[in-house]
């Protein structure tokens, strides 16, 4: 297939799908903006690694 001008102009760059987040279980402020998110649900800290 030839990828000219017209083609490239009818593809979609990308799609989201976002849940929304009810308001429940917020961290303080200060907490939140040092975890990075005000959602304890939110909070998933990176480990490091691969898994086995």
């Amino acid at each position: 297939m030839f990828y000219t001008d017209e083609y490239t102009q009818k593809q979609v760059l990308a799609m989201a799908y976002v849940i929304p987040q009810k308001f429940c279980n917020i961290y303080p402020i200060d907490k939140g903006f040092y975890k990075g998110t005000l959602f304890q649900e939110l909070d998933k800290p990176f480990m490091g690694g691969c898994s086995k």
